[in-house]
């Protein structure tokens, strides 16, 4: 999953920008849907900013960490916390995390 993960957010053309484009996302009968989907309902309608809607960095990103979140659903917790060493800033951002 986390590879998939990985090539999926390479493929975004996103560069530097992972980690602080933000986007929006509903659960829906317990399925996360990225929010640009939501377009379809005017009600629930929701854009990215500045960021764009469909096709934009931020809808990629969201739609890479769902397709995440539904891989690793089909697996159980892990018992003990490991680290992504898949590149410097990866393992950094774990790291940072782990502190906080």
């Amino acid at each position: 999953c986390c590879e998939l993960h990985d090539w999926c957010y390479g493929d975004a053309s996103c560069p530097f920008l992972e980690y602080i484009v933000p986007y929006f996302w509903r659960c829906n009968y317990n399925q996360p849907i990225c929010a640009f989907v939501f377009k379809l309902f005017p009600f629930a309608a929701i854009e990215h900013a500045e960021f764009g809607g469909p096709g934009s960095c931020a809808s990629k990103l969201c739609e890479c960490d769902r397709v995440l979140s539904e891989c690793l659903s089909r697996f159980p917790c892990p018992s003990s916390k490991s680290f992504c060493r898949s590149s410097t800033l990866r393992f950094l951002h774990n790291v940072a995390l782990s502190i906080f």
